[in-house]
């Protein structure tokens, strides 16, 4: 049994993915680090206690709410967004992160279709609809976004500059992370959720019990908008991009 890491980019599908493991019985996969710094972290005051005390005893005691909560791997994911300036301290940090929850596996998702994973930030960034559990209103409004041709080249440099900076990350930590992409698990759930919880577990899941889980939550929002594509496509073909 191993302990997980799953890095992203924004838009990635990362909550599918870790609520499927979670729903699978692995463990919480939630964004520690973000829920810790916003309050809402599960028993956030223990946690804040044990943070004095570094990383490693932070782990060590998100580990220990892991397992009382019945998990048997310690998961958590990253989705660091501002990494354009990698430093040396966040290298380090994630090097700290790995060695606290060792054994573990670095997971590093991406999307093959970056545009689509653009299209998605940028209709979540002007309707503030996240996901399919957020209210019928916030989805009306994505559904009313406009095509806006700077927003949205915005928002595909900013996926782009992203994964860059996460590689140069893994780099100046010497972290080889194993990647997976958001299509795979999209295409062939059973096959992609299978193998990540295999090599997680060492245990074989049935697909019933897979597609199960991944049933749990679906994130609408990553869905490309086609007019916006077309739109987008249209005009980088114009401008010869």
């Amino acid at each position: 049994m191993k302990n997980y890491v799953l890095c992203s980019v924004q838009r990635s599908g990362k909550t599918w993915i870790a609520d499927t493991l979670r729903r699978l019985g692995i463990g919480h996969g939630l964004e520690l680090l973000t829920e810790f710094d916003r309050g809402y972290a599960p028993q956030q005051t223990r946690l804040t206690a044990a943070r004095t005390e570094g990383m490693g005893q932070f782990l060590n005691c998100f580990s220990e709410i892991t397992r009382q909560d019945g998990f048997p791997s310690v998961g958590i994911s990253i989705q660091w967004s501002n990494l354009h300036d990698v430093l040396p301290e966040t290298a380090q940090m994630l090097l700290d992160i790995e060695s606290a929850l060792a054994p573990s596996i670095l997971y590093f998702l991406k999307r093959r279709d970056v545009l689509g994973q653009a299209i998605s930030h940028f209709l979540m960034m002007e309707s503030g609809y996240a996901h399919s559990t957020e209210t019928d209103n916030l989805h009306e409004r994505r559904g009313l976004v406009l095509y806006n041709r700077e927003k949205l080249q915005s928002s595909v440099n900013h996926t782009r500059d992203s994964y860059v900076s996460w590689e140069k990350l893994f780099n100046m930590s010497n972290i080889q992370p194993v990647t997976i992409y958001y299509e795979d698990f999209v295409n062939n759930p059973v096959v992609a959720f299978g193998d990540m919880a295999e090599e997680i577990t060492g245990v074989r899941f049935s697909r019933e019990q897979i597609m199960d889980a991944a049933s749990g939550l679906r994130k609408i929002s990553n869905a490309t908008d086609d007019s916006i594509r077309r739109a987008y496509l249209a005009d980088a073909d114009a401008s010869h991009l």
